[in-house]
């Protein structure tokens, strides 16, 4: 789906939204935010297992005595969302 789709989609459900309780959809239209939701959720998995083998790495490298793998295991952290205040 196209950026252009995409924003002419959001476009449609914003406008029904404003008067409806319920938002109207074609088959197809419902099945493209399917298949992004599904796409979008691949990536983040993806994402999640670099992210847990490069923090396995650093935890290696911080066990050897690097210096810097404390800061870099911080901003993994981070960058996973743990350690966050709510």
């Amino acid at each position: 789906m196209s950026n252009i789709d995409k924003q002419a989609l959001i476009a449609k459900i914003k406008k029904q939204t404003e008067s409806f309780d319920t938002v109207v959809l074609k088959e197809d239209e419902a099945n493209a935010l399917l298949d992004e939701l599904e796409a979008a959720e691949n990536r983040i998995a993806d994402q999640r297992e670099t992210l847990l083998a490069a923090r396995s790495y650093v935890m290696q490298c911080a066990r050897m005595g690097d210096a810097h793998a404390n800061g870099v295991l911080q901003a993994i952290d981070r960058a996973a969302g743990k350690g966050e205040t709510s």
